[in-house]
């Protein structure tokens, strides 16, 4: 539950489609993102106006990121760049309604979805 309301779940897919309904309708531009050769890069790559560019790893409600996923978005993080995983709608919904309309410090979004994500 989350707030006292349950928390709408859907598979990987669904989340992913979900996500990038919910960042066109807002003016974005998801894509996916794929590295050929290269093992853990995020699952989309999501251009908001203004040039802000962010990637997107999705999960079912009870995936788990690899190791090798872990790392990607490390090395990502300290290059600057945000990076963010969506396990659920109303995190998908967070993510498009506090992102493109302010730029937020990425460790400052990291503990709001880990936060969201403990609320479950």
């Amino acid at each position: 539950m989350n707030g006292g309301r349950p928390i709408r779940e859907l598979g990987k897919g669904g989340v992913q489609s979900y996500l990038m309904e919910l960042v066109e309708a807002a003016g974005g531009m998801p894509e996916h993102f794929a590295t050929p050769g290269k093992v853990g890069p995020p699952d989309l790559i999501i251009t908001w106006p203004y040039a802000n560019i962010h990637f997107a790893e999705t999960k079912t409600k009870d995936g788990k990121l690899e190791p090798w996923q872990i790392r990607d978005h490390e090395r990502r993080r300290k290059l600057g760049c945000i990076v963010v995983v969506i396990w659920t709608k109303d995190q998908a919904e967070f993510y498009v309604h506090a992102m493109p309309h302010e730029h937020v410090n990425p460790h400052m979004w990291r503990r709001a979805m880990d936060k969201l994500k403990g609320a479950q």
